[in-house]
């Protein structure tokens, strides 16, 4: 009997909601390691801190796939939800950002979930910050990560919105966000498309002065502005408009106004 109970014992600790705990025990010390704070006062070094990146990113991925195994309906919304629990150093900057966030693609018969999270490192008013898309298959069982959203994006804020894909069987999605304590309030944006293998990346604009993105159908409209000198002194606005279609190639421009 004592056997059989220890075993109980070990199988329990291995279930998906202790692996939950373990992830989530890792995520916040990885967390606390990379904030700059009065508790934590001193920076780390770039190697350092890389190599936290690296385990809040690895421990992220071990929350995902337990979280899968316990809930086998998968629901995106959920999941968002729970990542918010564990990880969420952006309660200040949530007018900036909607990550976590989830969205769920069936490709050719398997059914995936791409998690975007932005990652925190350093604190006071100008944080560092790096984008993590990624997505999961969660027909295998366990769920296992399949592949990673290329971007050297650091110091934005992230706001992702799934795009109607122009092709058939790919997820696309579209990412963007302000840069962080950044007076000029520019912003970098991008769209990328999962096959079930890989992500490309289909559309990129950086350092947009102002930017604004709404999304309607198969059209992607983009508004920004200009600061220039003023011919009387001081600084004018100058205001723009772009309209894009959805295309398999991307994001195609169809018309430019300026104000």
């Amino acid at each position: 009997m004592a056997s059989t109970g220890l075993l109980l014992l070990l199988l329990s600790q291995d279930a998906p909601a202790a692996q939950m705990q373990r992830a989530a025990v890792t995520i916040q010390a990885a967390a606390h390691a990379l904030t700059n704070t009065p508790a934590n006062p001193r920076p780390l070094a770039p190697e350092t801190q890389r190599e936290q990146l690296g385990v809040l990113s690895r421990a992220l991925d071990d929350y995902v796939i337990a979280w899968c195994a316990s809930q086998p309906a998968a629901e995106p919304d959920a999941l968002a939800d729970a990542l918010r629990s564990v990880y969420d150093p952006w309660a200040a900057w949530r007018e900036f950002t909607n990550a976590p966030a989830v969205t769920a693609a069936t490709i050719r018969g398997r059914r995936y979930l791409v998690v975007s999270s932005l990652l925190f490192h350093g604190g006071g008013a100008t944080p560092g910050t790096t984008w993590s898309i990624r997505a999961f298959d969660v027909t295998s069982s366990p769920a296992r990560a399949v592949a990673t959203a290329s971007s050297d994006f650091t110091g934005d804020a992230l706001v992702v919105r799934e795009l109607r894909a122009p092709v058939e069987a790919q997820h696309w999605l579209l990412a963007y966000g302000i840069r962080v304590g950044d007076t000029g309030s520019r912003s970098d944006a991008a769209v990328y498309a999962f096959d079930g293998t890989r992500f490309a990346t289909k559309w990129v604009r950086r350092d947009v002065p102002g930017l604004e993105i709404a999304v309607d159908g198969t059209m992607v409209h983009v508004k920004y502005a200009t600061k220039q000198p003023a011919a009387g002194g001081g600084f004018a606005f100058e205001e723009f408009r772009e309209d894009y279609r959805i295309t398999p190639r991307g994001l195609d421009l169809i018309s430019a106004t300026r104000k």
